[in-house]
Order: C-alpha cells, then structure tokens, then sequence
C-alpha cells in the first residue's frame, strides 16, 4: 500500500480457507462498483486508504453509498458534517499509538462521535505514520528498521491482519474475534473508546 491513496479490496477469495484476494492502486468508486457489478457483487464494495488516502475513504463513502465499508489508515478527517455519520455503514480507524489516541487528532475523535453504525478505532504501539505501508516491510527485509519502533514485517502483518478481518467480517458476514479482542498475539494494539453506538462489542 502506497502512501497517500485509497486502494480497493475486492471481495474474492483464493480458494477455502486462503485470505482474501487484495489489489492496491488508485480506487475510483466508478471502477469499484463497475468491477463489482461484474462479478456480481454489486453489495461488497470496500474501500481502505492511507494517509490522505484514508481521508478520501471516508469523504468517498459520504458521497456514495455504493461504498459499502471503509478504513482509514493514520489519516485525516476532512469532514464533520451530517453526511460523515456514512448512514450507519461500518468503519474502522486504524492508527498509530502516538499520534492518534484519542485527544491527539481532534478529526478523529470528531469522527468517532459522528459514526453512527458498527465501528473500530484501533492504534498500534511503536507504530510511525508509514508504518501501513509496504515502505517498512521492504525496510525490515533490508535490516533498516527502527530499533525503537515496530519491526516493519510485524507493522505489516497486523496491518493485514485487521484490514482482512474487518472486509471479511463486513463483506462475507464472517465473525472475526480479533476485532472485538487483540488477544496476546497482538499486544502492540489497542482498541480505543467503545460506548452505547457500538452495536457489536464481540465482533
């Protein structure tokens, strides 16, 4: 995933019990509901951007309603209008530990109150803004990590794991524990406010 662009993840599998088939690049609604409509799917239209990426997702999903779910990843909110509420559809924030807590990024706590429907805002420890990347999965394999953040290969694998989850759970239906609890295996996240509008705490 490339700094600063929404990317798609159309709802295809390889085969029983592989991940979700993922394509990264530039993410028109018009091309996501066209492909979609192709393969019959016209309902499971997802969209996950980084940086300003990730504020286009959710600005996206204000205009179009063809956008069924989104994430957005160490990115602003551009807007705290009546329409930012996305009529309920499902959102998750996906964020660094440093930068956005609540109370560090007035857009997102904004965001969080206007979210009416099923939501996550999840932040990871040691995690920097590229961390969402593939910039710091390929510096990990280079051995040019940060030694005081978080390893670039296991800032990618959560990064996969949550986004993965949260497309399988709201595009195929499939409960995903991991969105209610990190569990041990995932101590560097943390799963920030919940509170009366979160219909689904377990999932």
């Amino acid at each position: 995933m490339r700094k600063g662009r929404a990317h798609h993840f159309p709802a295809r599998r390889r085969g029983p019990g592989q991940g979700p088939v993922l394509h990264s690049g530039p993410a028109p609604v018009a091309h996501l509901a066209l492909e979609a409509r192709r393969h019959g799917r016209q309902e499971k239209v997802g969209m996950a951007g980084h940086s300003l990426g990730g504020a286009s997702t959710g600005a996206s999903m204000e205009k179009d309603s063809r956008v069924r779910t989104g994430v957005n990843m160490d990115g602003p909110f551009i807007n705290a209008g009546k329409s930012s509420d996305l009529s309920g559809r499902p959102f998750m924030m996906l964020g660094t530990k440093d930068d956005h807590s609540p109370g560090d990024d007035t857009t997102w706590d904004t965001a969080w109150k206007q979210l009416k429907g099923w939501k996550r805002w999840a932040t990871l420890t040691g995690a920097e803004h590229m961390s969402f990347t593939d910039l710091v999965s390929l510096a990990g394999q280079l051995g040019a990590d940060d030694p005081e953040g978080l390893p670039g290969e296991r800032a990618a694998e959560i990064t996969r794991d949550y986004v993965g989850a949260f497309f399988d759970r709201h595009l195929h239906g499939r409960h995903q524990a991991l969105l209610g609890h990190p569990g041990e295996t995932r101590p560097e996240v943390t799963l920030q406010h919940r509170d009366s509008r979160d219909p689904s705490p377990r999932s």
